[in-house]
């Protein structure tokens, strides 16, 4: 059995009566309510929680959302990158590279075979449509 650590990297720092007035922590909030220094330290944390579950044992999952304060994984080949030289044996699992938000299908799969190559055969990757909140914010258009 394979147990895995996945963490969405939320945002957990907008004040709460934007919170409530928003109704959904999965629609598009301005980055105003975003302090990058926080962001810096919480990108470094949860690399390092993903660098400590590799140490456990623990395989790693990896995913993306756009415009959301539940996901500050913005771009998953770039944490996968930066997991593949920081870990040793963890499979690096990319669930969800959203093809309609990138411009070329054929420069994501070049991106997935680079880190395969990085990690030596760690990376398995999924490939999603995206959610609809996203749509907007990749502006791609979903037909």
């Amino acid at each position: 059995m394979l147990a895995y650590h996945f963490s969405e990297m939320p945002y957990p720092f907008v004040p709460p009566e934007v919170e409530k007035e928003l109704k959904s922590a999965r629609i598009i909030i301005p980055n105003s309510y975003c302090d990058p220094k926080v962001v810096a330290d919480l990108y470094n944390r949860y690399l390092d929680e993903y660098e400590y579950a590799d140490e456990l044992g623990l395989e790693i999952m990896l995913n993306e959302h756009h415009q959301t304060m539940t996901c500050l994984d913005a771009v998953v080949p770039i944490s996968a990158a930066a997991l593949a030289r920081r870990t040793k044996r963890a499979r690096i699992v990319i669930l969800g590279s959203p093809l309609p938000h990138r411009d070329n299908p054929v420069r994501v799969a070049e991106e997935i075979a680079m880190l395969d190559c990085i990690s030596r055969g760690r990376i398995t990757s999924g490939f999603v449509r995206g959610v609809p909140t996203e749509v907007q914010p990749a502006n791609s258009n979903p037909a």
